[in-house]
């Protein structure tokens, strides 16, 4: 098609189906927006243990790269499959080993935390009032609130017990039951994740050779060039914005733990790795 005026008449046509195309397919998702909404969540739920492993996949794959460049040092090249098994179990070991070093850390200062607050509340609260009563006249309504708080927390604890729990305790059961249930679908997808992960983590390049050849097939080489170009330097750029945060988080923590310390603060170790 050689004449500009044909080329132009055409590519408007193209435009203006285009657009209405696009005008249908809208009023369609906004007409029937809590049916999509649904297939939308029901499809999030079947991938969720697919999108959980691309990205424990994703976040594994440096320390597997890493460990790859370094047993090929060791390896001959001919036992390429050995290095590839033992960098993907490496990297899983030292990700798991991460997890649990942070539950291992957190869980019991949390627990330590909230046991010593609960525990000091009393003298707290008792202290407090002798400043008030200290401070204050006698009779003042301060003084006369704090002395019958006690009274007052009991018969609205007694009053929410008989009013709202006893008559919802089936719904709180219940609930309570779809919360260990949410726990182990989340265990579940967890697992299948992780064995997600493994089996990207050992196809990785050839997912990359096969996403090349597929840019190859589809769009003219210089463009196919150029899109794997512009996805390896934003991957580049992804992969060290998150290395960054980690090692930026580490410095900070280890700078809080070791002024905390200094300081004599309750809790270093739990407000230091703590995120903000």
């Amino acid at each position: 098609m050689k004449d500009p005026k044909k080329k132009r008449y055409v590519y408007g046509t193209l435009a203006g189906v285009g657009v209405v195309g696009v005008c249908i397919l809208l009023f369609f998702l906004l007409y029937k927006l809590p049916e999509v909404g649904a297939a939308v969540d029901k499809l999030a739920a079947i991938l969720a243990p697919i999108t959980c492993g691309a990205v424990i996949a994703y976040l594994l794959r440096p320390i597997c790269n890493w460990f790859y460049s370094r047993f090929l040092k060791w390896f001959p090249k001919w036992k390429l499959k050995t290095v590839d098994f033992l960098s993907i179990i490496l990297s899983v070991i030292t990700g798991l080993l991460v997890v649990y070093a942070l539950i291992a850390i957190l869980v019991p200062q949390l627990y330590y935390s909230i046991v010593s607050i609960w525990g000091t509340l009393p003298e707290k609260a008792e202290r407090f009032i002798a400043y008030l009563e200290s401070t204050f006249a006698e009779g003042n309504a301060i003084i006369q609130f704090f002395g019958q708080s006690s009274e007052m927390l009991y018969e609205a604890v007694d009053n929410w017990v008989q009013t709202s729990v006893l008559p919802n305790l089936t719904n709180i059961v219940s609930g309570v039951g779809m919360s260990v249930w949410k726990v182990l679908i989340f265990l579940k997808n967890l697992l299948i994740g992780v064995i997600v992960a493994v089996y990207l983590l050992a196809n990785r390049k050839k997912f990359k050779r096969q996403a090349g050849l597929l840019l190859q097939s589809i769009l003219k080489p210089k463009w196919a060039k150029a899109v794997a170009e512009e996805a390896a330097y934003i991957d580049q750029l992804f992969e060290g914005f998150i290395s960054g945060k980690i090692l930026d988080s580490a410095i900070i923590g280890v700078l809080c733990y070791i002024g905390c310390s200094i300081f004599q603060f309750p809790n270093a170790l739990l407000v230091s790795v703590t995120p903000t």
